[in-house]
């Protein structure tokens, strides 16, 4: 079992960053052995594919989708529980232009009836009691 070093000497004991040439990280004992060198707090060396975080994804939703979307599902934001796939497939058919994964308009009906929640509790809270 050989092992590539980034810019180091062979000695594993040497540097945080090794990794099998196949990409994977490093067994159990000599990783323990190599994290006593270095002090990353995750306990994995910055090369282990398992340590590279995705970027988060989100969708930026025009206006005019997001009334569209907030009209059609008007009953589940100001209610509670969220559209099942089979509504959601029925507002793609009837909106075309709403080009989004039925998912995404699950999220958005999710953080609208967040939002409406927020504005509820807001309004109640401003109102002044003799």
């Amino acid at each position: 079992m050989t092992f590539g070093l980034q810019g180091h000497s062979s000695d594993p004991s040497t540097s945080s960053m090794l990794q099998r040439r196949s990409g994977e990280c490093l067994p159990a004992a000599l990783l323990e052995k190599t994290l006593r060198h270095t002090e990353h707090s995750s306990g994995l060396p910055a090369t282990c594919p398992r340590m590279q975080k995705k970027k988060r994804q989100f969708t930026r939703w025009s206006q005019k989708n997001t009334r569209t979307v907030v009209k059609y599902f008007e009953d589940f934001i100001s209610g509670e529980g969220l559209p099942g796939k089979a509504d959601i497939v029925a507002f793609k058919q009837k909106y075309p232009t709403v080009e989004y994964e039925w998912m995404t308009i699950r999220t958005k009906v999710l953080n609208e009836q967040k939002a409406y929640a927020k504005r509820k509790q807001i309004a109640f809270d401003s109102v002044e009691y003799l």
